[in-house]
């Protein structure tokens, strides 16, 4: 990861919703899977980037609708503006990718940055 002061850092809200994806991600395999291996893994690529979770499991269920887990998924996707894919591997398993773009990450600080600065120069008299 990138320091806190490095222009290329994630905003908190995007590290905090791709943890919160990882997590629940990483809890589903453990509950419903049943796989042996499962693998995550984060990485930017220029504006862009890449959580991927994969395990070796029992893959999702046609006949069973999306549970709690997954909708949560998608909905912090969604609210990131970012592109999440859920699906079942060739191999056996799900793949869950998401992708967000970490311009809207820093666009997203700089303009709290700018509100926390509004708010001190309202204060001075």
């Amino acid at each position: 990861m990138c320091n806190a002061g490095d222009e290329r850092a994630l905003s908190p809200e995007l590290l905090s919703a791709l943890f919160r994806i990882a997590q629940e991600s990483l809890t589903n395999v453990e509950r419903h899977s049943q796989a042996r291996r499962a693998t995550l893994s984060v990485e930017r690529t220029g504006d862009e980037v890449v959580l991927r979770v994969e395990d070796d499991g029992v893959g999702l269920s046609d006949e069973r609708p999306a549970g709690f887990g997954l909708i949560g998924i998608r909905e912090r996707a969604h609210t990131l503006g970012a592109r999440c894919v859920i699906e079942n591997r060739a191999e056996g398993g799900v793949r869950i990718v998401v992708r967000a773009s970490v311009a809207g990450s820093q666009r997203d600080r700089s303009e709290s940055r700018d509100a926390v600065d509004s708010a001190t120069d309202a204060r001075r008299p």
